[in-house]
């Protein structure tokens, strides 16, 4: 008897679960849902809008912070090489797309496979290179303590300042 119960109770919940979730979904097709648009350009929705998302904000303004030249010039290189890999990339894809013969094929998608694990190497060498930079700075924040500690409790960037603790 008290296994009987056991899957009782079971199937009960099994069944009230399918039932709200049968009655998540919504019963209209998704062609009534689309609107008339009698040839006009429909634009987006503002973010302030009510049928956008609540959950989702707009990135608020922050105060960029002045990179070091080093970092600011590791970017431009990470940047040069993106567009050098995606312009390498989109080439090789034509010539894919224009190819007569198999061996050919084969011999673009070699290539395509090869500029992708440079672009991957490049990218690895990228974030190696950060992490240690990363490493030394965190080395070298102890160093810097004392400073941190004599600045002024009001002073921008300083934790304790109004309205940012």
């Amino acid at each position: 008897m008290n296994e009987s119960r056991k899957i009782a109770a079971i199937v009960a919940v099994l069944l009230t679960a399918t039932w709200h979730m049968g009655a998540q979904t919504s019963a209209v097709s998704p062609k009534t849902l689309q609107r008339n648009t009698d040839g006009r350009i429909l634009q987006p929705q503002s973010p302030s809008s009510p049928a956008v998302n609540a959950a989702v904000q707009p990135r608020t303004d922050r105060v960029e912070r002045t990179l070091p030249p080093e970092i600011k010039e590791k970017v431009r290189q990470f940047e040069k090489a993106r567009e050098a890999f995606i312009n390498r990339e989109e080439n090789l894809r034509r010539q894919l797309d224009g190819a007569a013969t198999d061996r050919d094929r084969n011999s673009i998608r070699q290539h395509i496979k090869e500029n992708l694990d440079q672009w991957r190497e490049q990218a690895r060498q990228f974030r190696d290179e950060a992490r240690e930079r990363a490493r030394e700075l965190q080395r070298d924040l102890p160093n810097h303590r004392e400073a941190l500690e004599e600045t002024p409790r009001g002073t921008p960037g300083r934790p304790g300042r109004p309205g940012l603790d």
